[in-house]
């Protein structure tokens, strides 16, 4: 009776140290789910000299299609619980940062993976980063940036204006903020 009580205690606590830490092979540890809210992701233009604020809201996802145009109904579907939109200029450049919660890691990176799906043919990493997590596609008119953080799905819009140097710091520079506030 021991033993056997021995090894249900063993087993169980091979379980739960296989669940909780990974095995030992290239299996990746499970990431917890961030606890900032998306009240917090709001940038602070005072961290972005130049630039000033032209607009702010922010919602339950019932109100989404006002934010991306028409895709509610496939954003609910896929878990998008929150977001927030906020407008940001710099002279003749505009930049539009869009944050949707999804409540869970997991349908963060399916709405993500689904839209890089569709415009992988036009996507690049930004940066040193993989495309798995972040990715670019240029237009004539905005240089966009696409991201998974955590539960967090980000759309960034920065107007080109005919500076693509100017657009191409300001989305990584404002990537880089998200990034920071998340973790």
């Amino acid at each position: 009776m021991k033993k056997g009580i021995i090894g249900l205690v063993g087993a169980a606590a091979f379980i739960t140290l296989y669940c909780f830490c990974g095995d030992s092979s290239t299996n990746a540890p499970v990431e917890a789910v961030t606890t900032t809210p998306i009240s917090s992701l709001k940038l602070d233009t005072l961290a972005f000299p130049g630039w000033s604020q032209s607009d702010f809201m922010s919602d339950p996802s019932d109100s989404l299609n006002l934010a991306v145009n028409g895709e509610m109904v496939k954003l609910n579907n896929n878990g998008a619980k929150y977001f927030s939109q906020q407008v940001l200029n710099n002279g003749d450049h505009q930049a539009k940062l869009l944050v949707i919660d999804f409540a869970t890691i997991q349908a963060a990176k399916k709405n993500f993976s689904d839209y890089y799906t569709t415009n992988q043919a036009n996507a690049t990493a930004l940066g040193a980063n993989s495309l798995a997590t972040v990715f670019v596609t240029k237009t004539d008119f905005y240089y966009s940036v696409f991201a998974q953080i955590n539960k967090y799905y980000i759309k960034m819009d920065v107007s080109i204006n005919g500076d693509n140097t100017f657009a191409d710091a300001a989305a990584k520079a404002f990537y880089n903020k998200y990034v920071s506030l998340v973790k």
